[in-house]
C-alpha cells in the first residue's frame, strides 16, 4: 500500500532518461508552404530527444514525414534515428495532407 499527501504529474523523461541539457530554440524554414520548425533538443545520458513540429500549408501536395530517415548532424559526424522502447514519445504522422497545419 502507498500512502500520499499528494501527487505531482510529471512527464516520464524526467525519471528514464532525463535530460542533462536542454536547447531551446524555436527556428523555423519553410520551403513550398512546408513550415518544419525545430523547437527543443533534450540531451541525456542515453539518448538525444528532438521536438518539431511539422505543417503543410502547400494547398496542393500532400507531403510524407518517416522519423525512420531522420538524420543529426554535429560537425562532421552524422547520426542516424534510433527508437527507445523505455518511453512512447509523440510521433509526427507519416502522411500530412495539403493544408493540415
Amino acid at each position: 500500500m502507498i500512502n500520499a499527501d499528494s501527487i505531482i504529474r510529471i512527464e516520464c523523461t524526467q525519471v528514464i532518461s532525463p535530460a542533462q541539457k536542454l536547447i531551446t530554440m524555436e527556428e523555423t524554414q519553410t520551403k513550398s508552404g512546408i513550415i518544419v520548425t525545430l523547437h527543443k533538443i533534450e540531451f541525456s545520458d542515453k539518448n538525444t530527444r528532438v521536438y518539431l513540429t511539422v505543417d503543410n500549408n502547400n494547398k496542393n501536395t500532400e507531403i510524407s514525414f518517416y522519423d525512420f530517415n531522420s538524420k543529426a548532424i554535429q560537425g562532421n559526424r552524422q547520426f542516424e534515428m534510433t527508437t527507445d522502447y523505455d518511453v512512447d514519445y509523440p510521433e509526427i504522422e507519416s502522411h500530412i495532407p495539403a493544408g493540415i497545419v
